[in-house]
């Protein structure tokens, strides 16, 4: 069957691309039909307005020839492949005999996707201290995209001009610019399952909180309760559980009794120590929006792995309960807010350390 290929291997919309169909049956030529093209496209709405179920792309492509494409919007546009043999005619027995117009034999006939890359944007970090993250997507997977064949180099870590000094360290700390590269090539792995991501820290939180090996005395009051693992594929029962597990680890690592007759800060003895460097952010809260609740995941794995690693608040470190590593969207939220949290951040090698620490542990500003 015919077949094509793509040069760059995903495009973007707005430039040009190298198509090559080639002929695989003994044709020598192959034409192209579109048959559908993304909504808002200059080719679907031409499908739309005639009605028509195809229309030509090449009407008659040598076989193994490329020929230009300009796709103008992002997302798949499928195409029908008719694979040609064609010949020159016997030359008819008079001038204009349509009789000598060259002879054309469809051979065999075959479908293809041709992926355009599509732009997309969340945000990372909170409040005042953001960055935007910005990928290209096509079909399944995050691609890298360049310069040169492009227009953009991505995944990339984008900032405003009013950035703050701790979103500019974030950004270009070592650890968050690694994460960055780990997006490549990612499919549905990127993202994975964030109720199945809360469902195990809920595990992991209350193997931890008991284990008297551990703790000066062993935590009964803080449980998280089993409804929280309820109707964990939606964005409703995500949030419900985030807040009854931030709720508990909160209070558990400041070693607080719920049930105390004040139960504050200290009215209970869980920890020899309190870990504050791993209590969860309080100015974070899961809303509705995908993009908060992606923030809040990664703030509340980092706040328990931050706990359950702490030999000051334990007698050792928590090493049977240890979360499942993040899948790499996650984890790119995590090492940003990593670095928004620490009073002692690491210096980015393009930053200055007395600004990053000045910035993150005393609240300085650009000015």
């Amino acid at each position: 069957m015919p077949s094509i290929s793509v040069l760059p291997a995903y495009p973007v919309p707005g430039k040009s691309c190298r198509l090559t169909a080639t002929a695989t049956a003994g044709g020598n030529a192959v034409r192209v039909w579109c048959t559908n093209a993304p909504p808002g496209s200059r080719l679907r709405k031409q499908l739309d307005d005639s009605q028509a179920g195809r229309l030509v792309v090449e009407p008659s492509a040598e076989s193994g020839r490329p020929f230009e494409f300009t796709p103008d919007e992002g997302g798949g546009y499928v195409l029908l492949l008719e694979e040609l043999q064609r010949g020159s005619g016997f030359g008819g027995g008079y001038e204009g005999d349509p009789r000598g117009a060259p002879s054309e034999e469809i051979l065999e006939s075959a479908t293809a996707t041709v992926y355009v890359a599509t732009a997309v944007s969340c945000r990372l970090g909170f409040s005042q201290d953001t960055a935007t993250l910005r990928l290209f997507v096509a079909g399944a997977n995050i691609i890298a995209t360049t310069k040169d064949q492009h227009g953009a180099v991505t995944p990339a870590i984008e900032l405003a001009a009013q950035a703050t000094a701790k979103a500019r360290s974030a950004a270009e700390s070592p650890n968050v610019r690694a994460a960055l590269a780990e997006l490549i090539g990612a499919a549905t792995t990127a993202l994975g399952s964030p109720g199945d991501v809360i469902a195990g820290l809920i595990g992991k939180y209350e193997g931890h909180r008991v284990r008297d090996s551990l703790h000066a005395n062993a935590d009964a009051a803080n449980a998280v309760s089993d409804a929280s693992y309820a109707s964990l594929s939606s964005i409703a029962g995500q949030r419900e559980a985030l807040a009854k597990l931030r709720e508990g680890l909160g209070r558990h690592i400041r070693n607080v009794d719920p049930d105390a007759q004040q139960p504050v800060t200290g009215s209970a003895n869980y920890h020899a120590n309190i870990s504050w460097s791993a209590v969860p952010i309080e100015a974070l809260a899961a809303s509705g929006d995908p993009n908060d609740l992606m923030v809040v995941i990664a703030d509340t794995w980092r706040a328990y792995d931050a706990h359950r690693s702490s030999s000051t608040a334990h007698s050792s470190r928590d090493l049977n309960n240890a979360p499942v590593s993040l899948p790499p969207l996650l984890n790119l939220h995590r090492r940003f807010l990593e670095q928004l949290a620490s009073t002692t951040p690491a210096t980015p090698p393009t930053d200055h350390s007395a600004l990053a620490l000045l910035a993150n542990a005393a609240g300085f500003k650009d000015s």
